[in-house]
């Protein structure tokens, strides 16, 4: 099968599970992150008549979520591998526990405005 021809099937497939979406509600898929993270890369790839999926509002809204779910498991997997440096047994942890305990530990590290003795902020 030719690129443009895969390009074509890739398209119509795309838009019947749009459709199918649409038609009975939510769906749920789950794939490998190298999976998740191909897809993500071929809906940003643009067609032959130069349109991505963020052209069709629907596709947008899915790689807004794709992209925002890889971010997230990246994100945890990055938590993982400096919690295991440091020797911190993570391995008990869900994924949102580990993504709290980093968004808590972001939160601790952020520069926060000093109150003066009149009860001023100050951003020194």
């Amino acid at each position: 099968m030719t690129e443009t021809n895969q390009s074509v099937v890739g398209e119509q497939a795309v838009e019947e599970v749009s459709q199918a979406v649409a038609a009975r509600g939510p769906m749920r898929l789950e794939l490998p992150i190298e999976q998740a993270e191909a897809l993500h890369q071929w809906l940003l790839t643009a067609t032959n008549n130069g349109q991505t999926a963020l052209d069709d509002p629907n596709l947008s809204a899915v790689l807004a979520k794709l992209g925002h779910d890889l971010d997230a498991m990246r994100t945890v997997q990055a938590v993982r591998r400096e919690l295991e440096e440091v020797g911190f047994d993570h391995t008990r942890l869900s994924d949102e526990q580990v993504a709290e305990l980093g968004r808590r530990i972001l939160e601790a590290h952020r520069p926060r405005p000093r109150v003066s003795r009149d009860g001023e902020a100050s951003s020194q």
